[in-house]
């Protein structure tokens, strides 16, 4: 087999492996096997590099994984501690993974790796719609508390898996013709019913300020009429497509239900406090995954969650990791004009507002996202400034 051929079937690989990420119920999942042995091989057969120039970016994420390893020690349950590490380390080798395989496919895998992850959020939406709406058998299997699920396991997850694809899928309608337009707008539709079925409140709020980001960030860029005449287009089809969802009796009272003031947010915001008056007293932290031992429930907060268990070096380690990658997708995004930049800048903030209500630091997709804007700007030249 030719080099070629070796590494378009490695690049296959990838996409289905990443088309595989929205199969979720069992862990490791599909996609967690595969991401280990693509790694593996990648490593072996030289089909992955890693890049140098961000060699202060790893030893911060080297130090997050000490203050892990370190705080295990602290913990009660160290098998508990080691398993919800090693999950940890995981996710920040894939994050590795999807840079290094930029790095020396350069924009074949970006390409790559997207066109896989539109392909499994389409899977996930259009399972979740069907479900919702009882069109297809068992349907119950894929939904929880009446909310669309999917195959994964919490629609608080479901939902905001769609809304990077919901933003490409706007970055993809910008550089589209045709045909091809038709297929990214249905790509933009069901996404985004897929986050509104899901009835995660922080899923929509999300999805408002990943889609308010993005706008913002190209029209600083091309403040054109044609941009402005482009956006109010999309935000009516949007409009028109929320009138028509809400004239459907249940699902007008589910989402006013929703909207609603929840009597278990009075236990989560409680439990928070509580649980930030044991991460002020634990410097070091209590361990990995401990914290459903020492709470009641878990603390629906990715930085107390990090700062109870890993202590002042991990939360430290963890908000500088997340805020460079934000400045630095924006500092991208303004520079080179790319619209991949600024999906990924506006999908990460719309991630960390989501942080403060729910546990994120182990979502696969997060920690996807979270490689883009280290892409080395040369494998992104897609024409996407328009």
């Amino acid at each position: 087999m030719k080099k070629e051929e070796k590494k378009s079937l490695y690049l296959g690989i990838v996409w289905l492996v990443i088309a595989s990420s929205g199969v979720v119920t069992i862990e490791p999942a599909p996609v967690d096997i595969g991401i280990m042995f693509l790694f593996v091989m990648g490593l072996f057969y030289s089909r992955i590099s890693i890049r140098r120039s961000i060699l202060s970016l790893y030893t911060l994420l080297f130090l997050f994984v000490f203050s892990n390893v370190f705080s295990i020690f602290i913990a009660h349950d160290k098998i508990l501690g080691v398993k919800y590490m090693t999950i940890t380390l995981y996710l920040i080798l894939s994050w590795l993974f999807f840079i290094s395989l930029v790095n020396n496919y350069g924009e074949k895998a970006v390409k790559t790796i997207f066109s896989g992850y539109t392909v499994a959020a389409l899977f996930s939406s259009v399972l979740g719609i069907l479900s919702y709406f009882k069109l297809i058998p068992s349907y119950e299997q894929f939904l929880k508390f009446e909310r669309a699920t999917g195959l994964f396991k919490d629609p608080n997850v479901y939902g905001p898996f769609m809304i990077p694809v919901a933003l490409y899928a706007l970055v993809r309608l910008e550089v589209t013709r045709g045909v091809h337009r038709i297929y990214w707008l249905s790509v933009l539709l069901l996404t985004s019913i897929g986050v509104l079925l899901s009835y995660s409140r922080a899923a929509w709020g999300s999805y408002v300020l990943a889609i308010g980001v993005y706008a913002g960030i190209r029209f600083f860029i091309n403040p054109s009429l044609k941009k402005v005449k482009r956006w109010v287009l999309f935000l009516g089809i949007i409009a028109i497509l929320a009138i028509a969802l809400m004239r459907i009796p249940h699902l007008h009272q589910d989402i006013t239900n929703r909207l609603a003031y929840q009597n278990y947010d009075n236990q989560r915001f409680a439990n928070q406090g509580k649980a930030l008056e044991i991460a002020i007293k634990s410097p070091l932290g209590i361990g990995p995954g401990q914290s459903e031992k020492v709470l009641d429930i878990s603390t629906h907060n990715s930085y107390l969650r990090v700062w109870i268990e890993n202590g002042y070096l991990g939360l430290i380690c963890y908000v500088i990791f997340i805020v460079s990658s934000i400045f630095r997708g924006l500092k991208y995004a303004l520079k080179t004009k790319n619209a991949i930049y600024a999906m990924a800048t506006a999908a990460l903030m719309a991630i960390v507002l989501n942080s403060f209500v729910v546990d994120v630091v182990h979502w696969r997709h997060f920690w996807l996202i979270l490689a883009v804007p280290w892409f080395p700007p040369g494998t992104v030249a897609e024409k996407t400034h328009q």
